[in-house]
């Protein structure tokens, strides 16, 4: 039978692989207290290298995200892969080998990771990076963990000239999504968690408290973009393009197969 995300969510570790610090309340704060042994995994300091204080925000989002996962309740301690904000695409061998020591180490059962959309092109590597952790696990005859997504955000005008951010919502054609109406004190955690971020306020005012979303992920033809028309990101000053990404995705592939038997 296949499993569910009411079934992932019963059995840990899970690993919570986020690209920011902030991702991991967006998607899931109201239900992390209740995840069974969850490790947070951020695979950047949140810090684009060209802000003019690139080490000073990198900094701040490092205590704001301690500060948001003590309301968890979670001894586990935050690991850090170190990539940088908005290139992870940048090192994704990299990245992809440090995710892999953790998932090895800990064997997750679940990995609560981004969807493929075209929002944040450091979303969509930790989408790629988290299926090229199962292949590590299958290189290793290791019974691979389930993939389960939260929601981020993409274009929801991806034909018009300018992009709307659409966020609490996946793309459509992904499979059922499991929708967690969070009660009043699962909600003022949450709350909590985005008052914690000082930093982000701005982007955080644009995302739902009251539900989450969840979905088992698809399985991702990364060769090809995740819509038809302008994907986010590539409406942003982040120096980076679709066709850019997946070359830089096809490029990681090949350099992550494993080596030839004998």
């Amino acid at each position: 039978m296949n499993a569910t995300v009411d079934d992932c969510f019963r059995r840990g570790p899970i690993l919570i692989l986020a690209a920011h610090p902030d991702d991991e309340a967006i998607g899931a704060g109201g239900i992390l207290d209740r995840l069974p042994d969850p490790i947070l995994a951020f695979l950047t300091d949140g810090a684009p290298r060209q802000h003019p204080r690139a080490e000073e925000l990198a900094r701040r989002r490092r205590a704001e995200s301690e500060a948001a996962w003590e309301l968890t309740g979670s001894e586990e301690r935050i690991l850090r892969l170190g990539g940088a904000d908005q290139e992870c695409a940048l090192d994704l061998p990299g990245l992809t080998r440090a995710a892999g020591i953790i998932a090895l180490t800990r064997k997750p059962t679940t990995i609560l990771t981004h969807p493929y959309e075209g929002g944040h092109p450091d979303h969509d590597s930790a989408a790629f990076i988290a299926r090229q952790v199962i292949r590590v696990f299958e290189a290793a005859c290791l019974p691979p963990p389930q993939i389960v997504e939260f929601t981020s955000y993409h274009n929801g005008t991806p034909f018009a000239a300018k992009p709307e951010l659409r966020t609490g919502q996946f793309l459509p054609g992904g499979g059922e999504v499991r929708v967690f109406h969070l009660s009043a004190s699962r909600a003022e955690v949450k709350r909590k968690m985005f008052a914690r971020y000082e930093s982000q306020q701005a982007m955080l005012r644009h995302f739902p408290i009251e539900t989450e979303k969840f979905r088992i992920a698809p399985r991702y033809d990364f060769s090809k973009p995740p819509h038809a028309g302008t994907l986010f990101y590539e409406m942003q000053p982040w120096g980076l393009d679709g066709a850019t990404w997946r070359r830089l995705v096809a490029e990681a592939d090949k350099a992550l197969e494993p080596a030839p038997a004998g």
